[in-house]
């Protein structure tokens, strides 16, 4: 006889962040940017942040901490936070504790990478957002999403 596990996925909250408005301008991005403190963290962290169809926030992951110049960061735990937190849209946010938010080649690699997964399973990637403790750089806004 073959005994094959059964498995079930259930979506356990961390901490909650109460933050009332839309993510619907560039302003209101960086503003739950700063209200999560990834400008402060000193390693580079990297997270997602899910938004319904009207662009509210349904949830938000971090996905990996690396070292102060570079995380690991593997496409699956990005996409099965997103369907768990019922995500119609994306936006990628990560943290250069070096000052300098241009994006690296790997930063370039990784987000075309999520992008093409995105488009496949309909969860959109809309913004790669990186910041520092003083500016930050929007994928969207430079158009290379």
């Amino acid at each position: 006889m073959l005994i094959v596990p059964s498995f079930s996925v259930k979506l356990v909250t961390k901490k909650k962040h109460y933050f009332p408005m839309q993510l619907d301008s560039d302003l209101s991005i960086r503003t739950f940017l700063i209200h999560l403190g990834l400008h402060e963290q000193p390693q580079e962290e990297f997270h997602a942040v899910f938004l319904s169809t009207d662009l509210w926030i349904t949830g938000h992951s971090h996905i990996a901490t690396g070292s102060n110049s570079k995380s690991v960061v593997h496409p699956p735990d990005v996409f099965r936070a997103a369907i768990l937190a019922n995500a119609h849209r994306i936006i990628l946010a990560h943290n250069h504790p070096c000052g300098s938010v241009d994006p690296s080649s790997q930063d370039l690699e990784l987000t075309t990478k999520l992008v093409a997964i995105g488009a496949l399973i309909d969860i959109p990637i809309v913004d790669h957002i990186i910041v520092s403790e003083d500016e930050h750089f929007s994928f969207t806004e430079h158009q290379l999403l």
